[in-house]
């Protein structure tokens, strides 16, 4: 129950850190890689700990992680565009289109709260320390 109330606090930390979201957001000792992991560990319902970084080229990063169930890889691209985290898979397009899911995060210490909001305004939130990652 404790876990579930920390949640709660760090979420509405996150809520009220978007209200400037046209500022650059801070990384502070976050990577771009550690806050693409958690964004994918997050819509994806993954551990965060099976994701691999494969590098960065410009502003994209390049991510994988093997399926546990059949070993198949999946491959994203990942770069930030202030507090969204902007993700496609290997060969997809960039998930920016109406209707896609938005997916948000906010940074406070070594805690990162990232949100996957719906086009119906629901949401799914998740929270990790940087150890995590």
């Amino acid at each position: 129950m404790g876990s579930r109330l920390l949640n709660k606090q760090v979420f509405l930390v996150f809520l009220a850190t978007l209200t400037v979201a046209c500022q650059p957001v801070e990384l502070g000792e976050f990577s771009v890689a550690e806050v693409c992991k958690a964004g994918i560990a997050t819509f994806m319902g993954k551990d965060p700990g099976i994701i691999v970084s494969d590098g960065s080229f410009g502003e994209v990063e390049y991510l994988y992680y093997y399926r546990k169930s059949d070993g198949t890889r999946w491959d994203f691209r990942c770069k930030l565009k202030s507090d969204r985290i902007v993700w496609a898979t290997e060969t997809g397009p960039w998930r920016t289109r109406n209707g896609d899911p938005k997916v948000e995060f906010a940074i406070q210490g070594n805690r990162i709260a990232v949100a996957e909001i719906f086009s119906d305004g629901s949401h799914r939130s998740k929270v990790f320390s940087r150890s995590q990652l």
